[in-house]
């Protein structure tokens, strides 16, 4: 059985396909449709102000932020609503961007394991971080409730990742690593991160297993070198152990090494050396099927 490289992997064709649609018309019933983007964005702030929730990665002590979304234009696939400003660099090609998330939620929620699909996504793509964080107040894309709030050059998969990760789990993991080469590996930017690891083997910048056990500087948020690796990592223990396994090391309270032991039945040096053997082989077989 070939081990799946990616999660990217998965959406390729999606991708492929909805970079040549183009942009829904979505001009009936303007003032109903200017008043529910304002109202949704109404909704985030309070929520945002009254309380953190679990994963949803907003920035302590923020202040929420009167902006006027009654200009914004919203286009709908699915069940994916998309509201976006009309000098958006990328509006001719939204539906597509609908299309992908819808595609990117489902294969996540397969992924992790999630049954319960929300009636409608929210998504509000703004043009830069200039104008996310000039609008929410917020550093990087996060979610509120069942809205998202993207903007480039983030994956598409961030805000996405966070959204799902507190209905997956209640509660966030001990393991800091674990949660952000979760996040890194859902993120939906087209990275292999078995590849990028074994990069980093070679080049001699490669952190052990042990060392990410006890890093706690990991942040998908501002990079991809240290959660590129756990990403790997992550994706390989669901391989090869499952989905429960990988559930009862996210959840376990002790020490890393001991956790290993305990729910693997391996100790973390052999548990390394069977991760990267897997990817080598891994690699090498996707390389050789892509010619």
């Amino acid at each position: 059985m070939k081990m799946r490289i990616s999660w990217s992997d998965i959406l390729n064709t999606v991708v492929t396909i909805v970079l040549c649609l183009t942009l829904n018309s979505c001009g009936k019933n303007e003032v109903a449709d200017k008043q529910t983007v304002n109202d949704l964005k109404t909704d985030s702030t309070e929520s945002a102000s009254q309380s953190i929730r679990v994963g949803a990665d907003l920035d302590p002590g923020a202040e929420p932020i009167e902006a006027d979304y009654s200009e914004w234009q919203e286009t709908t696939v699915g069940m994916v609503k998309v509201f976006y400003p009309p000098d958006h660099a990328h509006r001719n090609s939204i539906s597509g961007l609908a299309q992908t998330y819808g595609g990117a939620l489902r294969s996540a929620c397969r992924f992790l394991g999630i049954n319960t699909l929300p009636d409608t996504l929210f998504v509000f793509y703004y043009t830069g971080p200039g104008q996310g964080r000039g609008m929410t107040g917020q550093q990087y894309p996060f979610y509120v409730g069942d809205t998202l709030h993207q903007w480039p050059p983030f994956a598409l998969g961030t805000p996405l990742v966070k959204y799902l990760l507190p209905k997956w789990q209640s509660e966030p993991t001990k393991h800091i690593f674990l949660e952000h080469g979760l996040k890194a590996l859902l993120d939906n930017s087209g990275t292999d991160y078995h590849a990028r690891t074994l990069e980093k083997l070679e080049n001699g910048t490669f952190m052990p297993l042990r060392e990410m056990a006890t890093d706690t500087t990991f942040n998908s948020n501002v990079e991809r070198a240290q959660s590129a690796v756990a990403a790997s990592f992550v994706d390989f223990v669901v391989y090869v152990y499952g989905m429960d396994k990988f559930k009862e090391l996210w959840t376990s309270k002790g020490n890393f090494e001991a956790d290993v032991k305990a729910v693997l039945g391996i100790d973390i040096d052999s548990l390394q050396e069977q991760w990267l053997t897997t990817i080598k082989q891994a690699v090498a077989q996707s390389k050789q099927s892509n010619g």
